[in-house]
């Protein structure tokens, strides 16, 4: 998936790279180091060598029906894993230079246009998708106001 070419690309122009999952794993492509949200747990290691945060975290959108508890878990999986970050980074000495948020293109609602948008353009208002973006993004957000940390 994406994380996986990011790395792949990342790794060929010089960077080390390091991933946070749900389980450790020491022998595979990149170092991985748990963590889990439902339990508010991360290992501090991974982000105290951190330069750059990238999170693209999130349970998969095309995995299943969007029944009531999968949209709960659309939301807490990218929304809370990004508190979480923030939280841990906040106990940190050293903070990362910089924290990508991935959000989405949802933030601009489920439209079928053929309309090309841009920063300017204003969130859908009554959208799962778009609602769930501006939650993302407050917490992402949070990185540059509260940390001074720069977000993209």
């Amino acid at each position: 998936m994406i994380g996986r070419r990011l790395s792949e690309m990342l790794r060929e122009n010089g960077y080390s790279v390091i991933w946070l999952s749900r389980e450790r794993h020491v022998n595979g492509n990149y170092p991985r180091y748990r963590w889990n949200y439902h339990k508010n747990e991360v290992e501090k290691e991974a982000l105290e060598q951190a330069d750059i945060i990238i999170h693209i975290a999130g349970s998969n959108l095309g995995e299943g029906t969007w029944t009531r508890r999968k949209k709960q878990e659309i939301v807490e999986s990218r929304v809370q894993t990004a508190a979480l970050l923030l939280e841990t980074i906040k106990t940190l000495p050293r903070k990362p230079e910089a924290f990508i948020s991935a959000s989405a293109i949802g933030f601009y609602g489920m439209h079928t246009s053929d309309k090309i948008f841009n920063e300017k353009d204003q969130p859908a208002k009554n959208d799962f998708l778009s609602r769930t973006c501006k939650k993302w993004e407050a917490v992402a957000g949070a990185f540059q106001e509260e940390l001074g940390i720069r977000t993209v």
